[in-house]
């Protein structure tokens, strides 16, 4: 040993520069002599100094590699006495050491030269992450990452980790920085680091705070608080990030006055320690809340400064940002160029630093600028940007939890809903099908976790130079920011010369616009978006697609017709509204009594008004005879045969389905006949714990499938599987070569993602949802699959029928079933047996499709069998068979509670 010494650092030290105590000490070396310098220390951040006898700075340390240590190992120059101050590395370090110098060898040397290399590639990350250059700075950090690994070197693991999980979240990349961040938290809890604990806590919550999870957001943030205050470092990043972020969750909760409070704590520390990245974020936030009261100058003068530091620190991220919501302020103000201009700075900066969130964000707001100034035309190219934007970002989410994947969906739906609305109100009735479709598939996706590649909207020939000259806009802003002031002349000449070229192009948009407006009411048909609706509507004569897309404060339905013809009509009802109506609706459906029914058929009238009455001219005029609904939101809950126009039900005129998607229903094929078609029946008669019997069970399958033990009654052949022999291994091992499967049994499918939905086994357990999404490979010979004495539950006003399509997606899609027959709520059991006998005796004619077969077997059970040979005499169809009656017939089946819940969805041939 060298040298080996104890000390403390207190009041009336030396201080070097920047107010830090330091002890000094000598020792005499020799050239070429291999020394490792360690100064450790548990109750401050050590910092180590090597200098020469001259003074000369020979070598520097911090406890960058260890939380207690500061560490040099080095090969002397010359022979003579050097110097070591053992230093605290900020002001407010006080407290005990120990000092020592001990003779090393080369491979310490080694050792030592790959431990600098690592934290100097680690700096150089910072570096660039610092200065906004996200996907430079990734190299540096994974290359320190490796070297820290190879090392055994714990700590900086979990600093790199940390770092590159900062890039990715800033880079929109959730679920990777979701990883790395919770990779890093396993290596500091393991070390017992609690200060890069803290930090990491307050990232994660960062990430869950941008994708919509703000409860789980405010529950890291407090954790982190709580270990950044018993720490009593107020320097640490984790402390001045996590007031920030606890005030933006209570922001986005409404909570302005709390907001503001851990804002200003925030900005006190920031302040104190000359955190300048600290005050611009902290003022940024300030401005956030005074824009949220209505203070608009206030929040300017917030914004500005923040600008002021960003700029000065070379923070071009948080100056994106600061620019977006400056833009937002003057757009409120109805100062609209100045507003487009600050939109356009943050677009130069986000998109060259590839932050997909804040340029969605401003796509967006550029979007709803040019809606304030009613030019819904160039409103709707931004908002087409933004969504497609959002799409490259919710395709990445697809590796997260469903929860978070359906957060982040609510923070970004305004945007489609928006541009539907737009598109709406310019008649581009296609285009709005197509935003349509790409919620919708997103939301089977969310709830059924089924594969989702995402999708792009499209720029139509009038739109497209408008999307070419802003992006050359872009692409110069970008330039010139990179040199500003002293870039050359020639640029700015350039930047004018695109600005009124830019202009020119808007001007002769809108020219375009209003000529294609006079001349061709289909001017803006996308050839992207009409093949999946039309195949749907050209498949069967007489057939009317009706989207009915429900907007905050109004209703659209959206109609597709054979040979292309579109149209949309405004319906002037609120969502709020709406789905007050539709839970009234089934509320009523479970009561018998008089008065309930009456106030059912009222209620049913007034839905009828809304959905299918403004369309009632058109389907008449045009001998329409299908309605083929793609259900939005609460209308999901409503079986559409049950709305009444005063005085008959929509099933007594039309035959009805339903599509989850008109991209997700396969038209191409129809069921064979019953020669060629092949059943399977899966059903539970007993009560099992929590369930009662279903005595009618039997003989629903019996009628409907003839197997080796029911060769008298059945129709379709093949197999049936009851009570204790229907289970899982059953299933699985059988539909691979069944046309029809019906499973017949207790199941809910409930609005939930945390796998409640079930579908019960003869043996009594549960099959869940993921169970029988595992089989989807079997699936690919299905035509029919039949889900009987089920229910969909109806929690509450909020839900929005995703759990519906949900449980039908695990059914259908390319090379799946083609249709799903579902029930919309637990119905009686000798109704529903009853129904499925007629509707398999009528499928089997030959002479109807599906879709025309349940009406039929519906209209059995509400006006009589009289009635059904009457219709069946106007289609054609000769009945030639007697109908099944249930074992136990219940009274009053005519009403609809027995009838209206089964759906058809999917294909409806």
């Amino acid at each position: 040993m060298l040298l080996e010494e104890t000390g403390t650092l207190a009041e009336g030290d030396a201080t070097l520069g920047d107010g830090s105590l330091y002890d000094e000490s000598f020792f005499q070396g020799q050239a070429g002599q291999i020394v490792k310098i360690t100064l450790e220390s548990t109750e401050f951040d050590t910092y180590l100094i090597l200098k020469d006898s001259s003074g000369e700075h020979i070598a520097i340390n911090d406890d960058g590699s260890n939380s207690s240590n500061a560490e040099i190992v080095i090969q002397l120059p010359r022979d003579g006495e050097y110097r070591i101050l053992a230093n605290a590395f900020d002001a407010t370090g006080r407290g005990a050491y120990r000092l020592t110098i001990a003779p090393a060898n080369e491979a310490d040397l080694r050792l030592a030269d790959r431990q600098n290399e690592a934290d100097q590639l680690l700096a150089e990350g910072n570096d660039l992450r610092n200065r906004s250059q996200f996907q430079l700075a990734l190299a540096p950090y994974e290359s320190a990452l490796n070297l820290y690994q190879q090392l055994n070197n714990r700590y900086g693991e979990a600093q790199a980790l940390n770092h590159i999980g900062i890039v990715n979240y800033s880079l929109g990349n959730y679920p990777a920085a979701l990883d790395y961040y919770q990779q890093s938290l396993v290596i500091s809890r393991e070390l017992g680091d609690r200060a890069t604990e803290a930090l990491t806590l307050t990232n994660i919550g960062i990430v869950n705070d941008l994708l919509g999870n703000y409860p789980t957001a405010l529950d890291y943030y407090q954790q982190s608080l709580l270990i950044t205050r018993e720490l009593g470092d107020r320097a640490t990043e984790a402390l001045t990030l996590t007031l920030n972020y606890i005030g933006i969750v209570n922001r986005f909760l409404g909570n302005y006055p709390t907001a503001l409070d851990y804002y200003q704590q925030s900005l006190v520390i920031t302040r104190e320690l000359g955190d300048r990245a600290g005050d611009a974020a902290t003022f940024n936030n300030i401005g956030i809340v005074n824009y949220s009261l209505g203070n608009y100058p206030t929040a300017l003068d917030s914004y500005q400064q923040s600008l002021v530091i960003t700029r000065e620190i070379g923070d071009r991220a948080t100056a994106a940002l600061t620019l977006n919501n400056i833009g937002l302020v003057n757009r409120f103000l109805g100062n609209y160029p100045t507003a487009l201009d600050s939109y356009q700075q943050s677009l130069v900066i986000t998109r060259e630093i590839g932050d997909r969130a804040t340029e969605a964000i401003t796509l967006n707001n550029i979007g709803d600028l040019y809606q304030a100034q009613e030019q819904p035309e160039l409103a709707i190219v931004f908002f087409k940007d933004a969504v497609n934007t959002y799409e490259t970002i919710r395709t990445d989410n697809r590796a997260l939890d469903q929860e978070l994947q359906d957060s982040y969906t609510e923070t970004v739906v305004g945007s489609y809903r928006t541009l539907t609305d737009l598109l709406l109100e310019q008649g581009r009735i296609l285009e709005a099908q197509q935003v349509l479709e790409l919620l919708k598939v997103e939301e089977l996706r969310e709830f059924t976790r089924a594969s989702y590649a995402g999708g792009t909207l499209t720029y139509d020939p009038a739109e497209q130079p408008v999307i070419e000259s802003h992006g050359s806009l872009i692409a110069l802003g970008t330039a010139l920011a990179q040199c500003d002031p002293d870039c050359p002349q020639i640029l700015y000449d350039q930047q004018m010369a695109l600005e009124r070229q830019y202009d020119q192009t808007v001007a002769s948009f809108e020219q375009t616009v209003r000529q294609g407006r006079a001349n061709d009411s289909v001017f803006y048909d996308p050839a992207s978006l009409s093949s999946d609706a039309l195949d749907l509507v050209n498949a069967q004569p007489g057939t009317v697609l009706i989207y009915p897309v429900v907007l905050e404060d109004r209703l659209w339905l959206l109609w597709t017709a054979t040979g292309g013809v579109v149209g949309s009509v405004e319906v002037s009802v609120t969502q709020a509204e709406l789905s007050r109506a539709t839970l009234r609706f089934r509320e009523l459906l479970e009561r018998q009594d008089a008065q309930s029914y009456a106030e059912f058929k009222t209620v049913s009238q007034q839905l009828y008004g809304w959905l299918i009455a403004p369309l009632q001219p058109e389907l008449e005029k045009n001998a329409i005879r299908h309605l083929i609904f793609a259900q939005d939101r609460t209308t999901r809950y409503l079986p559409m045969a049950a709305l009444y126009d005063g005085n008959q039900y929509l099933l007594e005129t039309y035959t009805i389905s339903t599509v989850l998607s008109a991209a997700l229903t396969d038209t191409q094929s129809r069921l064979g006949d019953v020669a060629s078609t092949t059943a399977l029946g899966l059903g539970l008669t007993r009560a099992v714990t929590g369930f009662s019997p279903l005595p009618n069970v039997a003989a629903e399958l019996t009628a409907a499938i003839q197997s080796e033990d029911n060769t008298n009654r059945g129709i379709y052949p093949c197999q049936i599987f009851l009570d204790e022999a229907f289970t899982f291994e059953a299933l699985s091992q059988n539909v691979r070569g069944a046309n029809i499967l019906h499973i017949a049994t207790h199941a809910e499918f409930v609005p939930s993602t945390q796998g409640e939905s079930y579908i019960l086994s003869g043996s009594g357990d549960r099959l869940t949802l993921a169970d029988i999404g595992a089989l989807d490979t079997q699936f690919r010979n299905l035509h029919l699959v039949v889900l009987s004495a089920c229910q969909t539950a109806l929690g509450g006003a909020a839900l929005d029928g995703t759990e519906i399509a949900g449980v039908s997606a695990y059914f259908l899609g390319r090379n799946k079933a083609k249709t799903v027959m579902a029930t919309l709520w637990k119905v009686d059991d000798a109704g529903t047996s009853l129904l499925m006998q007629r509707f398999y005796t009528l499928l089997a004619t030959g002479q109807m499709t599906k879709a025309e077969a349940l009406p039929q077997a519906q209209l059995s059970l509400l006006k009589g069998e009289a009635n059904l040979d009457n219709r069946l005499t106007s289609l054609g169809v000769n009945r030639g068979f007697a109908l099944a009656e249930a074992e136990e017939p219940s009274a009053g089946l005519a009403h609809p509670y027995y009838w209206a819940p089964f759906i058809v969805i999917g294909n409806p041939l």
